[in-house]
This record gives C-alpha cells, sequence and structure tokens, in this order.
C-alpha cells in the first residue's frame, strides 16, 4: 500500500503586451494590444531545472506559458519594433518588476500567474511648416510659399525625465516634423531666416504658447501625449518691405525725375512711424551721388517720408512713390507699407532761383517831340532753373503816347502799366522773349522834361530770382532842350527930362539847348521917343528898331543899344519902351516864354528938377537948395561921401548865380557884387565894403547862365535894403513956368515894385530901412 503516484496540476504565466496611449501602465478600453511581440520565459523550476521558453503575443497581444512546474520565473519582452518602451505591471503571481522585465516570479503547483502586462507607446510626432505670410496673419493663404532651409529645434522633457533636443531644417516647401517622440512638453523654436523678418507664430493642434523675440521665434509649453501626430505648428515670415526714392534738382519744377533733371547728394531723408508690432520707427537716410536713397528691412506699418531742405536749393515739386501717401511740403505722410512692399519712386524735386535778364532798348539816344518809339524787351534765363510763369510789366511813362504792345500786352491807362503773362522760360539762356511796345513823343512836352524813362520788370511767379537786379531794367531818351531865347531891357532911369537924350540897353541871349535860327530882335519906339541911333546893324522901320542877328547857337549872348531923344509932347507921362525876341519862324517852344520880351517904363517929367535935403545937408534945417528950370539932367551936388549899405535879397534857382549891378540916375555902373543861391532858392549880398559915390537908382540881377530869372513874373520877391538908412525927409518941386513951390509926402510915398529893374516911379528904387528896422524912405 501507499505505493502512490503524486502528481502536479501545471501552472500558467500570461499577460498582454499593449499599446498603452494613456501611458497609465493598465489597458484601457480602445488600447489594442500588441501583436507579434516576443515574450520570453526564464527560470528554475522546482526540480533545478533551467527554464527557457520563448513566444509570441497573439493578435490581440496576449501571451501564455503553460505547463510549468512550481519554480521561480521571469518574465522579459522584447521592444517590439515601432513601439516605445511603455509602462509595465506585475500579474497576481508577483514579484520584481524591471524594465520590459518581471522577474523573481514564485509560481506553485498550479497556479495560474496571470496580469503581467507589457504596456507599448506608440510614437508621437511634431509638424509644421516655415512660410512667407504675405498677409502677415499667421495662417498659410493660397500663394504664400514655405520657406526652405529654414533651422527649427525641439527641446523639452520626456514623461521619463528625460531631456530632449532636437534639430531639424524645413524642407524645400518649408515643412518640418520631429517623430518617434515620446509624450512630454516640448518647445519648438525656429531661427530667424536670412532675408525676411519675423511674422507671426502659430501653434498646432496639441496647442502651446507662442513667443516672438528679434533672433528667433518660439512656440513653448507644448504638452505632447503618446501617439499623437502633432501638426500645424507655422512660423510665419515677412519678406522686407523697402522705401526708395530720389532727390534731384527739377529743372522744370515738374515733379518728374527727367534725363536733364540732375542728382542731388548728401540730402538727408528721414523715415518715421510705427509698425505693425507697434514698434515707433525713426531712422535716416543720406541721398547717394545719383540722388538716391532706400530706406531696407521694413516690417509693414504706416510711415512718413520727410526730407530736410538741402542748401542752396528752394522748394521744388514732391512727387509721392508706388505704396502712396499724403503729399505735404518735402514730406509724405499716411503710408501705409504692406509686407514685402517695394515702395519705392518717393521724389523730392528741389529747384534753384531762376535768373531773368531784361533789356529794352528803343535804339535811340535822343526823342524829339512828334517822334515815334519801337522798345523792344528781350526776357532770357541765365540759371539752369526754368522759370515757372513768368509776368512782365512795362511802367510806362505818362509823358509819352501809348500806341500799341505785342504778344498780348495789356494796357492799364489807370496805372501807366503795360503786363504781359508770357509763361514759363526755359533756364540756361535756352529760351528768349520778344516783346514790342510802340509810344509816341507828344509834339508838345512841359518845358522842364530832359528826359523820358521806360522801365521794365520781369519776375517768376515764385516770386525769387538769382540775382534781382538784372529782373528790371529801363530805357532813357533825352530830350533835347529847346532854344531859350530872353531879352532885358532897362535905360537905368526912373525919370527924363524933355530933350534929355536917353540910350537903352538890351541884352539877351539863347539860354536854350538848341541853337535859335533867324533871330529878330524888335525894339518899339513909343510916341514921344525919337529913334537916334543903334548898334550892331539895327534898323529903324515903322516905328521900330530891328536887329537880324541870325542864328545864336547855345549860351550865346548879345547886347544892343538905341538912343532916343525924349520929345516934349511926352512930357508929363510915362512912355513904355517895349523889346521883343523871335525866331525866324515867329514863334517856337520856349521853356520861358515870359522873357521873350522886356519893357522899360521911363516917367517924362516936364522939366522938375530934384532936391533931397537928405544927400545934402544930412539932417540939417537950411532952406533947400535954389532950384532953376533944367532940359537936361541933373545931378545932386553932395558935400560928403554917402554912408550907404545896401543889401539885397531875393529867390532864385537853387544853385545858380546872380550878379547885382547898381546904377546912378545916369545908368552908370557904381558897384557890382557875385551871389551864389542857396539850396533853398534864397540868395542875399551886400555893399557893405563899398563908399557909395553915388545914390543907386537902378539894379540889374542876372541870373547865370539863365538871365531873366525873377522868381515870379513881376519880381515881387526882389527886395532893397540901405543901412543906415536915409532920413525921412521932403522934396520941392519947382514947374517950369508956374513959379510955386510945394512939399509932398515923405519918401515913402508911392513905392512901386511892378517893375524890379525900374523901382518906383520916383528917383530912388527899394525899401530903406534904419539900424531898427523900420522903414523910413526910399
Amino acid at each position: 500500500t501507499d505505493n502512490n503516484f503524486g502528481e502536479l496540476r501545471p501552472a500558467t504565466l500570461s499577460g498582454t503586451v499593449f499599446q498603452d496611449d494613456s501611458n497609465d501602465g493598465t489597458q484601457q478600453a480602445g488600447e489594442p494590444g500588441v501583436a507579434g511581440a516576443t515574450v520570453t520565459l526564464t527560470g528554475t523550476d522546482d526540480l533545478g531545472n533551467p527554464v527557457s521558453v520563448t513566444g509570441t503575443t497573439l493578435a490581440d497581444g496576449s501571451y501564455s506559458f503553460g505547463s510549468l512546474r512550481p519554480g521561480t520565473y521571469a518574465l522579459t519582452e522584447t521592444q517590439p519594433a515601432g513601439l516605445l518602451d511603455g509602462k509595465d505591471a506585475l500579474g497576481i503571481a508577483g514579484g520584481t518588476l524591471a524594465n520590459d522585465a518581471a522577474s523573481g516570479i514564485v509560481i506553485v503547483e498550479g497556479q495560474t500567474g496571470s496580469g503581467y502586462t507589457f504596456g507599448e507607446l506608440a510614437a508621437s510626432t511634431f509638424s509644421g511648416t516655415v512660410f512667407s505670410d504675405l498677409d502677415n496673419n499667421g495662417a498659410i493663404n493660397p500663394g504664400e510659399t514655405g520657406i526652405g532651409g529654414a533651422a527649427v529645434t525641439l527641446t523639452g522633457t520626456d514623461d521619463l525625465g528625460n531631456a530632449v533636443a532636437l534639430s531639424t531644417s524645413s524642407a524645400a516647401d518649408g515643412t518640418y516634423g520631429f517623430g518617434t517622440l515620446r509624450p512630454g512638453t516640448y518647445v519648438i523654436t525656429e531661427t530667424q531666416p536670412a532675408g525676411f523678418l519675423d511674422g507671426k507664430n502659430t501653434a498646432g493642434t496639441a496647442g502651446g504658447t507662442t513667443v516672438n523675440n528679434p533672433l528667433s521665434d518660439v512656440i513653448t509649453a507644448i504638452t505632447l501625449p503618446g501617439n499623437t501626430g502633432a501638426t500645424g505648428y507655422l512660423f510665419g515670415e515677412l519678406a522686407p518691405a523697402t522705401f526708395s526714392g530720389t532727390v534731384f534738382h527739377d529743372l522744370n519744377n515738374d515733379g518728374v525725375n527727367d534725363p536733364a533733371d540732375l542728382p542731388i547728394a548728401g540730402a538727408t531723408v528721414t523715415l518715421t512711424g510705427t509698425d505693425d508690432l507697434g514698434n515707433a520707427v525713426n531712422t535716416g537716410a543720406v541721398s547717394a551721388a545719383d540722388g538716391s536713397y532706400t530706406f531696407a528691412n521694413l516690417r509693414p506699418g504706416t510711415y512718413t517720408l520727410t526730407e530736410t531742405q538741402p542748401a542752396g536749393y528752394l522748394d521744388g515739386t514732391d512727387t509721392a512713390g508706388a505704396a502712396g501717401g499724403t503729399p505735404a511740403n518735402d514730406s509724405f505722410s499716411a503710408i501705409a507699407l504692406a509686407v514685402g512692399q517695394t515702395g519705392g519712386g518717393y521724389l523730392f524735386g528741389e529747384r534753384t532761383a531762376p535768373d531773368l535778364v531784361v533789356t529794352k532798348t528803343d535804339g535811340i539816344a535822343i526823342a524829339h517831340p512828334g517822334e515815334l518809339l519801337t522798345y523792344t524787351i528781350t526776357v532770357a534765363n541765365a540759371s539752369l532753373q526754368q522759370a515757372g510763369s513768368v509776368t512782365v510789366t512795362d511802367q510806362f511813362p505818362s509823358s509819352l503816347e501809348f500806341i500799341s504792345a505785342d504778344n498780348g500786352g495789356v494796357f492799364d491807362p489807370g496805372t501807366g502799366v503795360i503786363t504781359w503773362s508770357v509763361g514759363a522760360i526755359a533756364g540756361s539762356n535756352a529760351q528768349t522773349v520778344t516783346l514790342t511796345v510802340i509810344a509816341r513823343v507828344p509834339a508838345t512836352l512841359p518845358a522842364s522834361l530832359r528826359s523820358v524813362t521806360n522801365t521794365v520788370t520781369a519776375l517768376d511767379v515764385s516770386g525769387v530770382d538769382a540775382d534781382p537786379a538784372n529782373n528790371t531794367t529801363g530805357d532813357t531818351d533825352s530830350i533835347p532842350v529847346p532854344a531859350d531865347l530872353y531879352v532885358l531891357k532897362t535905360d537905368n532911369l526912373a525919370t527924363a527930362q524933355v530933350g534929355q537924350q536917353t540910350t537903352y540897353t538890351i541884352t539877351g541871349g539863347n539860354a536854350g539847348g538848341q541853337t535859335a535860327q533867324g533871330v529878330v530882335i524888335t525894339d518899339t519906339l513909343p510916341a514921344g521917343l525919337r529913334f537916334v541911333a543903334a548898334s550892331n546893324g539895327g534898323q529903324l522901320t515903322g516905328g521900330q528898331v530891328v536887329w537880324n542877328l541870325g542864328d545864336l547857337a547855345p549860351g550865346a549872348t548879345f547886347s544892343l543899344t538905341v538912343r532916343v531923344v525924349v520929345e516934349a509932347a511926352a512930357g508929363g507921362r510915362t512912355v513904355v519902351n517895349t523889346v521883343t525876341a523871335t525866331d525866324r519862324f515867329g514863334s517856337f517852344a520856349d521853356a520861358t516864354p515870359f522873357d521873350n520880351s522886356a519893357t522899360d517904363a521911363t516917367r517924362i517929367e516936364p522939366v522938375f528938377v530934384f532936391a533931397f535935403d537928405t544927400f545934402h545937408h544930412f539932417g540939417s534945417r537950411a532952406p533947400h537948395p535954389g532950384l532953376l528950370p533944367h532940359l537936361g539932367s541933373i545931378d545932386v551936388s553932395r558935400e560928403a561921401l554917402l554912408p550907404l549899405a545896401p543889401v539885397y535879397s531875393g529867390e532864385a534857382d537853387p544853385g545858380s548865380t546872380l550878379v547885382v549891378a547898381l546904377y546912378n540916375a545916369k545908368g552908370e555902373e557904381i558897384g557890382s557884387q557875385t551871389v551864389m543861391v542857396d539850396t533853398g532858392g534864397n540868395w542875399l549880398t551886400s555893399f557893405t565894403s563899398s563908399i557909395m559915390r553915388d545914390t543907386p537908382s537902378s539894379v540889374r540881377i542876372t541870373l547865370l547862365p539863365a538871365p531873366a530869372s525873377y522868381g515870379d513874373s513881376f519880381g515881387h520877391n526882389l527886395r532893397a535894403y540901405f543901412s543906415p538908412a536915409l532920413n525921412a525927409g521932403h522934396f520941392f518941386e519947382t514947374i517950369r513956368g508956374l513959379g510955386f513951390d510945394r512939399s509932398s509926402a515923405p519918401l515913402l510915398d508911392g513905392l512901386g515894385l511892378e517893375n524890379p529893374l525900374q523901382l518906383g516911379a520916383v528917383k530912388y528904387g527899394g525899401e530903406l530901412l534904419s539900424t531898427q528896422g523900420t522903414a523910413s524912405g526910399y
């Protein structure tokens, strides 16, 4: 008995190899088994026999090792291709867990050691694109192309705590990818591609945070699970935009850089504004030798271009370029610059001032009355700069008669201005504008007119000129001074006696600028005067003494005399003797026609004689000297020299020279002084150094070189003063045949200045002033 056969029920070890998508070591619903995975059982059974068996997982990933004796065993999984090592789990028989292995599993008789799982991970991936983002919106739109060769780096920490650092480059189409990744937290960094500016980045399907900086593009905090293809990680890049243009000397100021226009080097252009990231932009450029300037590597934004006015130039016409903008003086604002846009063609035209040169001539130097004048006006531009719109004005002199103006010249009679609008005038004297004005010199001109000046001015619409002195010119023609005859006449007597022989002196000449032709002097003798003789061939014809002097050159003078005898029929009245000067035509344009004739008035006394106690007895009360009948001239006897100091003053042409001559009653010169008229037209002369041996009866004042200038036509500005004064006195009149005496009024009676050369109706002409300044006699 008890011959027993002990038998053991076989034990088993089993489990699963599965794709642990949740990476938690437990097969969840939906997590598939891994078929064909190799699992090896090793160990030592209870009999001490080594055990080593290899199996392969079924389609559902399960594996099982059966018919096992009790013993101590180990399960080892060979990592399945294409999967990453996941989390493993011990079964019900326990043991010690290691990576892809469970050891120290003690199996007893008949035990079913199930639940030994090997979790595996399907690899995750990252993918995306580096691209040229034309509209800068962070998304790939039609027409936007990838950027090849861009460096992209993946860094982070996987689920096992391992650091990850992987690099790649974008393909030709801009795509990039990272494969066989364990779950973890990752960062994708792009190195900025050369030739591009940083654009907008977009996180993909696994999320993340986008970060931009000037040197790299980064997407951080990406949590990547297992078995995940994280796609759509985009790095948008921007093609740089540019501004460019030219600063140039715009010769015709049309805002276009024509072939003839000249570059301006060294001009400063400033770019300001705000880019798409909100950054302020402020940068400058200087124009090159060809006048060009460029602002490169610009982000999209809103900008302003401003030029600093180049020295030596005037502001010209500016032209906006391809990106548009609002033009202002030397600037373009509100320029919306797009991604990669070439904003070319921003032109800053500058100009210099035109240099208008005006000439005017009528081809003559002297304009004669009635002459037709043709003025030729030329306008050219000596500067390189075109004159944009030129106006020519001619200040027409009022002394001329306007006839016509060509080329649309408009004459304003009110202002006397002729105006032409001649438009643009090319520079470098390449164009000349010629204008013509026709005028006439009036037949009758003012006596004082000696020249006429016609002034013309040309101005550009800009109002500036490089040499304004050339903008205005004038043409001056001399007006010849006509012949100006003058004549003077005197007998140096205020009164004459019947039977007295008297000599009239006639002087004169030509004070004008032209020869007086065929000059005739005619002296009309009044009744009561009998002709005796005349000098210089003067002939008596019908009561007139006539001299034919022929031609008198400018400045020539003459002196003639006529001797007459006073006849008895003239006694008791004043005879007036008039002389005239004419040319061979009988009349002419004379600057001072009032001096073409002269009159001498003489009072004829019927045997009157005069004696003045003032000159004979000087204050005495003795009887007057006896007066005898007299048929000729008399002289007043004197016992002493006369202490007279005559002073004469008046008005005449400023700067002229006067000769003041004194005459006694017989017409003899007793004193002469020369005086210069001051700038105010006043003159004064005295004879203070003279001891008068006779009493002045008349004065002759000669204006050189134009005699006969007495102030006004009546001579009322001629005054004579005597100091010390004569005492006031009376005179006797003895009328022949009547035999009685009478006393007249004081010597101041009857003062008259109607004729400056025959002052008053009595012997003494002039106003006599005492040393106290009160009139006492004349």
